[in-house]
């Protein structure tokens, strides 16, 4: 658990601001415990969001939505990080008006390629996590693209991509 408050605390600390990723304003320890304070990223998940619209989004919001998204791991990428755990439990939504705003959340177990190219390790959850982080193979920030395609694929139809990581385990 410590590890994750690590983790999650040095990217926040070094990440430039995005309007499309979560900030943090301070961290600090108390009684033998770690905090992160962080800015109110949106009121609904995009997991809840979906939910309450029946998976049925109009093509303004699933292009809002994405754009955002891509926008963010677009960011992340140049600053040589990835996620590693792009999920809608991880994607937070604002609805202010009729106008949606994204932001990428839970950096726990990002990591930073800038000295370590290669990562290796389970990560994230398989329904949107890229087949290699299954195994124990390297992999890039790649997966993160992957993980983002899946996304996208649940926004347009509401459905969970199935059955991907089958394929995988038939080669």
């Amino acid at each position: 658990m410590l590890a994750a408050y690590l983790t999650e605390r040095q990217i926040l600390t070094d990440l430039p601001p995005h309007p499309n990723i979560v900030k943090m304003f301070e961290c600090f320890e108390h009684e033998n415990k770690a905090y992160l304070v962080l800015e109110r990223a949106g009121e609904l998940t995009l997991a809840r969001y979906m939910k309450q619209n029946e998976g049925m989004l109009k093509i303004d919001q699933v292009r809002t939505i994405s754009f955002q998204l891509l926008s963010a791991v677009a960011f992340l990428h140049s600053q040589r990080i990835v996620h590693r755990d792009i999920k809608p439990d991880n994607i937070m939504l604002s609805v202010v008006g009729s106008e949606l705003h994204t932001k990428l959340i839970d950096f726990n177990v990002s990591h930073s390629f800038a000295h370590d190219p290669e990562m290796k390790g389970k990560t994230g959850i398989q329904e949107w996590s890229a087949p290699e982080t299954r195994k124990l193979s390297c992999y890039n920030e790649k997966c993160d693209i992957w993980s983002v395609g899946c996304i996208l694929y649940f926004l347009c139809t509401g459905h969970v991509l199935a059955g991907v990581h089958d394929i995988d385990q038939r080669a």
